[in-house]
């Protein structure tokens, strides 16, 4: 029952927090509507007593300063246990002496109006307050039912049974109202509530005698009743010195519970590090956020010595003023070899050098504006420094062997661990967007006699001369590796055959132009064959591309050697079934007759587009969704992107599909949003469309002629488009950032992004490879995940997951904070209308 922007507390610690965390605080709807109907009831339950009640006494003028003196009671509030109570008791009593029993609880209600009155006229609570008026009243209208239904409008006339029952009719109604209100406005469970009620008739009971005594001594003799003022006005000394201390120790209380979140922060950031396999810029980053976040730090920064000049890496909240200082500091720290403190001009700089592994020339520096570092804050840096030394230190390591693992000791290429990796994740890419990816095996010919002839230091020293000139001649995103003896193999992402193969001619005329010599200096003629072949319905796992590459490879020496041969097309001995097969494969085809299908694909409107939501974690809500595009092929039935999609490398035709794509999902962005849903459409975008010096424009184009805005649309760009397309991709993403479209980073992982290079991509969102989920039962998977997270919130990005299949993985990126999710455990990628239908069935039940 409690409201749900504050969950109810659960014991009595727990509600004395709740209750002195709330005192100024505007009630919450719910409690309004509680109080304002306990204020109607009490208020018809008074007129009630009185249209039942025929008085005839005039209302004694001596009550006037007994309602004063119970307004200024009321104000002295004293915590008491769990809850609070005040002295009004002293003069509760003297009021049913003084008027009559029907219009004690009107004059209560008044007294309680003028207490909160005089509160707001001091700022000491808000204007909203004064509608539990009428619920704190309550209480009196069980001795005022008491006395009256027992015809003893004087109370001091009354036998004892009857004031005893009055009291215990005080105490039900204090009870009933006390535990209902709690509940139905808070959510208190009554017996805790009930706990803290006894502790306030304890009081009452207690000062029940001295309001009798009061009573009676304002009966016989007229104002004696306020003798009691000075006990009020003491105890009211007492409430506020107490009210005083128990204020600064609840901003203690919160003061350590803020470093204690602080310190959570940091150590968590601090183990993500630990644990993770981070490049330096990743893990300076970590530390110096966790440094400032556990030292409440207004700057920090962290740096590395680059030709005996400090080159800052990392700068979180940096404050131009501050720099000198924090450069004087990391200076000496270095030098020194230890953490230095130092204080200029009222600014405190700590700084600390990272002696281990990868940091050993890096510094980590934190500063803040007047309050000094205290002696606890210096250890506790030191401490966070030292344990990322040990962090640098085992990430080096696990670089150092992985670098080992991974890499052929003659000529330090990758080595064949390596390139299957390479190709596994290009095959992954290459099913889920149909990313092409082509395979180049090289064969150097005639080597067996050169080591016969020249001896073997002589082969190895040709070898890796060609893995040289290979490396020299591949693109910043190729994989070159030895595949075993002395074969080589370069891997091509988003490249088609025909490319693969000029880019392999080009790289074996280099390695013909090779000047080698042999030992005794005669010229050493080296020649290469190759193989080419692309992923597709003919190569369509690494094996088969491999195997089809070596075939081709196998051509090229039997035709001679010296030349490079592509891969031919694979016959399909049986009918192709509906929606399998690439398009420009098979008997007779060509790629340019598949290019044309395509174009008529957009000319007779049989391609569509299927949608998949992302939703945020971890309330399932639908907030954008990716567009994934489907063919109605009239021979082939429902085809999707790898079929095709590999054409777009090549053709003319890739512009305009990609323009059609744009068209039709900012179309249905528009629709949705006229019916009220607010959901932007991810476009993935190639690198061939970056490359276009009219594509910024022609988005442009795309978000006018369709009535859409630039919020409607977001374009996903895959890691390895970025770092092949290089400055012309970031111009071109700079550019449409600039408009207001969202860009997102896809398959996040897959490639070779440093820290250095995300932090200056034009990107509002990381999208993490779904291979991250593969294998989150590994501690040190599970740290990557985290970490990598972390890096994109620190980075201020929204951070997706895509491939959720199960409950398990959803639950898990819930608990570590991922901020958004995709994958079948949600939806599959789905048409507009079952979309619509998936998202009004969402709302009505339950997140996932």
């Amino acid at each position: 029952m409690a409201d749900s922007a504050a969950p109810a507390p659960q014991d009595a610690e727990a509600l004395l927090e709740y209750s002195w965390g709330r005192r100024g605080a505007p009630l919450p709807r719910r409690e309004r509507l509680v109080e304002a109907v306990l204020t109607v009831a009490l208020l018809a339950a008074c007129l009630a007593l009185l249209h039942a009640t025929s008085l005839t006494a005039a209302v004694d003028l001596a009550i006037i300063p007994v309602l004063a003196a119970y307004a200024a009671s009321i104000r002295v509030v004293f915590p008491v246990g769990a809850g609070f109570t005040t002295p009004s008791q002293l003069f509760l009593i003297p009021l049913f002496a003084l008027a009559p029993a029907p219009v004690v609880p009107l004059l209560v209600v008044a007294g309680l109006l003028i207490a909160r009155l005089v509160d707001v006229t001091l700022a000491r609570t808000r204007m909203d307050r004064l509608v539990v008026c009428g619920g704190n009243a309550i209480y009196t209208l069980g001795p005022a039912l008491v006395l009256t239904f027992a015809g003893r409008h004087d109370s001091l006339a009354a036998p004892v049974a009857l004031l005893l029952a009055a009291f215990a009719a005080q105490l039900l109604f204090d009870l009933v109202s006390g535990v209902m209100r709690e509940w139905l406005a808070s959510g208190v469970r009554p017996e805790l509530q009930l706990r803290v009620q006894a502790q306030v008739w304890a009081v009452d009971a207690a000062l029940t005698p001295l309001g009798l005594l009061a009573a009676y001594a304002g009966v016989r003799i007229p104002g004696a009743s306020v003798a009691l003022w000075p006990l009020v006005m003491l105890l009211g000394h007492m409430a506020r010195d107490r009210e005083r201390r128990i204020a600064r120790a609840h901003e203690r209380l919160q003061a350590l519970e803020r470093e204690r979140a602080r310190l959570r922060v940091a150590v968590h950031r601090i183990g993500d590090a630990f644990a993770s396999n981070l490049d330096l810029d990743a893990l300076l980053q970590i530390v110096t956020r966790a440094c400032v976040d556990a030292l409440d730090a207004d700057a920090g920064r962290a740096s590395v010595d680059r030709g005996g000049r400090r080159i800052a890496r990392v700068q979180v909240s940096e404050d131009a003023g501050m720099g000198r200082a924090m450069e004087t500091a990391e200076r000496a720290a270095v030098d020194r070899g230890e953490l230095v403190s130092i204080g200029e001009d009222g600014d405190w700089v700590l700084s600390a050098p990272l002696g281990a592994g990868l940091a050993s020339e890096a510094a980590v520096t934190v500063a803040r504006r007047g309050e000094p570092f205290a002696e606890q804050e210096r250890e506790l840096f030191a401490h966070l420094c030292a344990q990322a030394s040990v962090s640098a230190a085992n990430v080096d390591r696990h670089h150092t062997l992985h670098r080992q693992a991974i890499t052929d000791e003659l000529t330090g290429l990758a080595n064949h661990r390596r390139l299957q990796e390479v190709l596994s994740h290009s095959v992954e890419a290459h099913e889920r967007t149909g990313a092409a990816a082509s395979l180049v095996l090289f064969d150097l010919d005639n080597f067996k006699r050169v080591n016969d002839t020249h001896g073997h230091q002589t082969g190895d020293m040709v070898l890796r001369a060609v893995a040289q000139c290979l490396c020299a001649a591949a693109g910043p995103a190729d994989e070159v590796a030895r595949y075993g003896g002395e074969e080589l193999a370069i891997v091509l992402p988003d490249t088609g055959l025909d490319r693969a193969h000029r880019v392999a001619d080009e790289m074996r005329a280099r390695i013909e132009a090779l000047s080698l010599r042999t030992p005794d200096e005669a010229p050493l003629l080296v020649t290469v064959s190759g193989g080419v072949a692309t992923l597709g319905s003919g190569a369509p796992t690494s094996t088969a591309l491999i195997a089809a590459a070596d075939e081709a490879l196998y051509e090229a020496k039997a035709a001679g050697k010296n030349r490079i041969c592509m891969a031919a097309p694979r016959v399909h001995a049986k009918p192709v079934a509906a929606g399998s097969g690439a398009i420009g494969e098979g008997p007779g085809a060509s790629r340019a007759d598949g290019a044309d299908e395509l174009r008529r694909a957009i000319d007779n409107d049989e391609l569509e587009l299927h949608y998949q939501p992302k939703v945020t974690l971890p309330d399932g809500r639908a907030v954008g969704v990716e567009a994934l595009l489907r063919w109605h092929h009239p021979e082939r039935g429902l085809l999707r992107p790898p079929a095709f999609l590999e054409l777009l490398v090549h053709e003319e035709v890739g512009p305009a599909l990609t323009r059609w794509v744009l068209r039709r999902a900012l179309t249905q962005a528009v629709a949705w949003r006229r019916d009220g849903l607010a959901l932007p459409v991810a476009v993935n975008v190639t690198g061939r469309d970056l490359a276009d010096p009219d594509f910024p424009a022609a988005v442009a184009r795309c978000i006018a002629e369709t009535g859409a805005v630039a919020g409607d649309l977001r374009l996903e760009i895959t890691e390895q488009t970025v770092i092949t397309s290089g400055d012309r991709a970031r111009a071109a993403l700079e550019e449409i950032r600039a408009m207001g479209v969202g860009v997102s980073l896809d398959d996040f992982g897959t490639g070779h992004s440093s820290l250095t290079r995300l932090r200056h991509l034009p990107v509002d969102e990381l999208k993490l490879d779904r291979g991250f989920l593969r294998s989150t039962d590994v501690d040190a998977d599970l740290a990557i995940i985290r970490a990598a997270i972390s890096l994109g919130r620190d980075l201020g990005l929204t951070v997706v997951a895509e491939g959720i299949e199960d409950a398990r993985q959803w639950h898990l990126l819930s608990t570590i904070g991922c901020d958004l999710a995709q994958g079948f455990f949600m939806a599959p990628a789905l048409r507009p209308a079952e979309l619509e239908r998936w998202l009004a069935g969402r709302r009505s039940r339950p997140a996932a």
